[in-house]
């Protein structure tokens, strides 16, 4: 009987060293030998899209980024002419202590000037078959189409469009390199042409697309 309560209580003595050796500590910056890695939460402040008239005033609301509840440094990448007609993009970024960036974007469109009163492009768009596009109306005279080109070599872009019949494209960036054009639409026949360029890409065509 002494035997076999000698031989529990060394069991239990061993059992009780290797938790302790094998105790998990955690703290803010650590689990037990690892380093804690907090990512960057970073957000715009105001709309991720803004338009203003040629002369006017650019204000930028800019964005906020935070590690782990604290603020952290954010560069702003672009800039906006308020004196010529564009679309803009503004790239916002920001690291953690670790090196791991991340960034979000905004569009500011300046157009030449104010929209006619009633002018709205938004809706679906029928170009070469099986394509059907999305126009979305983002603002006075700017809208966003999910695919302005081709089926098979897909991008999407922002136009303006101030009185229902002149379209441009100014220059902005796509997938493919940077992209502009300008084109018309016909309310008689509901259709809309455009010529698109991508210099980089030596590409160039004329698509025609038909209001649904």
């Amino acid at each position: 009987m002494k035997k076999i309560f000698f031989i529990s209580i060394t069991t239990f003595s061993l059992l009780m060293s290797s938790c302790k050796k094998d105790e998990i500590i955690s703290t803010d910056t650590n689990v037990g030998h690892s380093t804690i890695t907090y990512f960057v939460d970073l957000s715009l402040k105001g709309s991720a899209s803004m338009v203003i008239t040629k002369g006017g005033i650019f204000t930028d609301p800019g964005a906020i980024a935070t590690e782990n509840g604290k603020n952290v440094t954010i560069t702003v990448d672009g800039s906006v002419d308020a004196s010529t007609p564009g679309i803009y993009q503004l790239t916002y970024s920001a690291k953690n202590k670790d090196g791991f960036s991340k960034s979000v974007s905004r569009i500011v469109a300046v157009t030449p000037g104010g929209e006619v009163p009633g002018t709205d492009m938004s809706g679906k768009y029928a170009g070469i078959a099986p394509l059907i596009a999305n126009v979305t109306k983002i603002g006075d005279g700017i809208y966003y189409m999910d695919n302005c080109n081709h089926p098979l070599t897909a991008f999407g872009g922002y136009f303006v469009c101030l009185d229902g019949l002149a379209i441009t494209f100014y220059n902005q960036p796509t997938g493919l390199g940077e992209m502009s054009g300008s084109g018309s639409y016909d309310p008689v026949t509901k259709k809309a042409v455009w010529k698109l360029s991508i210099p980089s890409q030596s590409y160039t065509r004329t698509r025609t697309f038909t209001r649904l």
